[in-house]
This record gives C-alpha cells, structure tokens and sequence, in this order.
C-alpha cells in the first residue's frame, strides 16, 4: 500500500503561512507517514478539544461538561508530554517494517489514554481541556482528523489578572506575554479548524443557555446537572498541573462575574480582536 500525503504536512504548510503562529521545535521535526487510506485509526474517532488560553475558565467549563450523563472531561491530560522512545536498532527495524514511526506510536498511546478514561466514565463522548494542546494543533488535526474544537475565550486583561492572582511572584509582563502566547496559537487554530466558540463571561452570565447551546453542538441533549457541578465527582482539580485550584472552583458553584481590570496597552489588539 502506498503511503498517502500525510495530514500532518497539510496542515503544517498551512501554520506556516500563517502570521501568527511559529510552531514548536517537536512539531517541525515531526514526520508522520500513515498506512491508511482514510486516515489514521483510532479507539476514539472523533474527541473534542477544548483551545482556550490558560486561567481563562476552562476547569469550570470541563467540570459543567462533565456533569452531563454523556460527555466526560477529565483533568488536563497533557498529552503531548507522553512520549515514546525506541531504545534498540532491531526495534526501529521492526517498526520500519510495519510502516509506523514514533510519532504515530505516541499517538496510538494519546489515543488508548483518552479512550480509556471514556470507557471508565461509561460515557459516549470525551473532552480534553489541556489548555496547552492549542500549541500543537496541526498535529492534533492530523492525529485526528474527525475531531471537534471547542474554543473558550475570556477578556485578556481578566486571564491576565488571574494569572497574577495565582502566581503573584511572577511578574506581571510575563503574564502578559503567556496571554499574547496563546492569542497567536489560538488565531491560527481558529483559523484552519471550525469549531464552536463559547466566551467565559456567557458561562458565567447565563450558564444554561450557553450550555445548551454546546450540547446541540455536541448532537447530545441538554441536562440540567450541568448547571450544578458541585455535586459530581471529576477528579483532581486541587494541584497545579491538572487544572485550576482556586478556592473558586472548587466551591462547586458558578461565581459572580467581575468585570475585567483596566486592559495593558499590550493586549490591546488581542482583546480587539476577541471582541472586546
């Protein structure tokens, strides 16, 4: 069988010519070659990834979502921090021979991880939060190529004072900067990947229309546990890594909305650009 034009390169070609995005060192080096005529196989075939910049709601999103009967929203996964190595020459001879690389074993492994928390949920569709996936979406886009984007965006300067509330030793131009970070990782997602836009402050100001909105997206019907998480278990979401830890979150209720602080001039144009 011959080897097709890997999705991969298509969409890497397409992150180039964009402006707003310089893929990370791990992605350019990638070269992924699948066997399959129409694309790669996968346990789950078409995940949906949450894109959102980091303190921008996405644990209260992911815990709203997983209230509901179907939809499990594990804790951030971080998937592409599970790598695969090939340690001896006969191994990589093995693997050569049946066309697969290590890049597509990681993925094997990124998808066994997300279809087993789906099977021990017992529920029929799974999200992954992580908010650092948007950084290698090409690849994500590759590895699955039936897959859902949900994106979440929140007023810049409200990301950047969370930020500094939970981190107030950092300084607060390095907040800044990660905000801009995710602005251009997302503007590129945004731009090859269709998906469903949902803006904190609609969470917070009016959850049930905007969860039912999200779940007639999802082709999944809307529940009204969603508008109360707290009384679900949904893992850890206590400690830094897997999700937000603020006293906030884990009240198990939906906060009053604050407006946002006064915006840094540089994150003017990004919060222009979200439409605010």
């Amino acid at each position: 069988m011959t080897l097709r034009k890997t999705a991969l390169g298509k969409f890497r070609a397409l992150a180039r010519r964009s402006k707003n995005v310089e893929l990370p060192a791990p992605l350019r080096k990638a070269q992924i070659a699948w066997q399959y005529p129409d694309g790669p196989d996968r346990l789950v075939s078409s995940p949906v990834f949450l894109f959102s910049p980091s303190r921008s709601g996405s644990t209260l999103l992911r815990t709203i979502l997983n209230s509901h009967s179907q939809i499990c929203a594990p804790h951030e996964l971080h998937l592409n921090r599970l790598k695969v190595s090939v340690s001896q020459k006969y191994a990589r001879k093995a693997l050569d021979e049946l066309g697969l690389t290590t890049d597509e074993l990681e993925n094997l492994l990124w998808d066994r991880v997300l279809h087993q928390q789906m099977l021990l949920s017992r529920k029929s569709i799974i999200v992954d939060k992580t908010p650092h996936n948007v950084s290698f979406w090409p690849r994500v886009a590759a590895s699955w190529p039936s897959a859902k984007y949900l994106y979440l965006l929140r007023h810049p300067a409200a990301i950047a004072r969370s930020h500094a509330e939970a981190r107030p030793n950092v300084d607060f131009d390095t907040h800044v900067r990660g905000v801009l970070w995710y602005g251009k990782h997302i503007a590129a997602a945004r731009e090859h990947l269709p998906g469903h836009l949902v803006r904190y402050e609609e969470i917070v100001s009016d959850p049930e229309q905007t969860t039912q909105a999200i779940c007639s997206w999802l082709g999944v019907h809307w529940e009204n546990s969603m508008l109360d998480y707290g009384k679900y278990s949904h893992g850890s979401f206590q400690r830094q890594g897997t999700g937000d830890w603020s006293d906030n979150i884990k009240s198990g209720k939906i906060q009053p909305l604050r407006p946002p602080p006064e915006t840094p001039p540089a994150l003017v144009d990004l919060a222009r650009e979200w439409g605010y």
